[in-house]
């Protein structure tokens, strides 16, 4: 008989936009039941954060812009070298899912550009390590403080340069007050209908929204 683990598979699903907003969808499949774990998204304007089971809203959250907090979504970080931003940074919450059979490694280092890092001998200043195949989500209630700014790539090992696939989510703020956009996440546990797709709605923005959907399906 197959393990519970064996039976659940982790997704997440995420969608950029523009001034129609964005959707990010998890298709449905036959007689499988999608469990919806963590919703989030950002507008560079007041928004309407919407989660639906099938065309069903089942939950909704409003939102206001101009805040100093952010949120990155990355379905596919690996050893290219990512500058999340410049300047003084505080990681609040990292969530990661390890795409492979192997361990992987998020390193993160403090650097105002990409040009500063040589992966695989820069030494990082950060590392969260992940088992294969594995969702982690961490927050740190004193955030993570990089003071040039915040340049990460995800690796087979800590401090080499062999890329491991990830789907990542980074939330963070500014060490100073700026015009960031405003950004919804919301953790808990929604059980959708079998045989459903389950979608994240941004209802709108005038430029810039993502939105992000995680969960498992049995």
């Amino acid at each position: 008989m197959a393990s519970l683990f064996e039976l659940n598979k982790a997704w997440s699903e995420t969608q950029a936009g523009t001034g129609a907003g964005a959707v990010a969808t998890h298709a449905a499949a036959t007689g499988v039941s999608h469990i919806i774990t963590h919703v989030s998204g950002h507008s560079d304007t007041e928004a309407t954060l919407q989660l639906r089971d099938g065309a069903s809203t089942i939950a909704e959250w409003s939102f206001g812009g101009g805040t100093s907090s952010s949120r990155s979504f990355n379905d596919d970080a690996d050893e290219t070298l990512v500058l999340l931003r410049a300047g003084d940074t505080l990681i609040n919450s990292i969530d990661m899912h390890n795409v492979t059979a192997a361990d992987a490694f998020l390193q993160l280092f403090d650097s105002a550009t990409t040009g500063a890092v040589t992966l695989g001998s820069t030494v990082p200043d950060y590392v969260i390590p992940n088992t294969a195949n594995g969702v982690i989500g961490r927050s740190f209630p004193i955030p993570l403080f990089f003071t040039l700014g915040v340049v990460y790539a995800s690796t087979t090992a800590t401090g080499n340069d062999t890329g491991a696939a990830q789907d990542l989510s980074i939330g963070y703020s500014s060490g100073k007050q700026d015009t960031s956009p405003s950004h919804m996440s919301q953790s808990g546990m929604w059980v959708c209908t079998p045989g459903n797709a389950v979608n994240a709605v941004i209802s709108a923005s005038t430029a810039d929204c993502q939105v992000n959907i995680a969960g498992f399906s049995i």
